[in-house]
């Protein structure tokens, strides 16, 4: 990527990875353990491979994707105290393209919900 003139990445993972875990409600911590697992454990793995990239990188993790028409209206941070809830996918994709220019969160990840 860096041979292609690429300098940052801005993935999307979830609420829930690596140090998010304690963010989720109960309910979704059995099913991250179960039904989800698979799926877990690749966000897992996607995140190693963005903080190994040698990039200047940052990770989103937003809650539940909805649908929903974009409001403006969410929270982020690097807080524990912000829990999984519902976000429209048009309100992450805002959230996204500000991480191309911001360095706010420049090595770090990020949640959003």
């Amino acid at each position: 990527m860096q041979a292609a003139g690429v300098k940052r990445l801005v993935v999307v993972s979830s609420i829930g990875v690596g140090d998010s875990k304690d963010q989720v409600p109960l309910a979704f911590k059995m099913l991250m353990k179960t039904v989800l697992k698979a799926a877990m454990e690749e966000k897992e793995k996607q995140e190693a491979a963005v903080r190994a990239s040698g990039l200047d990188w940052v990770i989103v993790r937003p809650g539940g994707l909805t649908d929903g028409p974009y409001t403006g209206n969410y929270k982020f941070g690097l807080e524990k105290s912000i829990k999984a809830g519902q976000i429209s996918r048009a309100d992450v994709a805002e959230f996204v393209l500000n991480q191309l220019t911001d360095d706010t969160f420049l090595h770090q990840a990020p949640s959003i919900s």
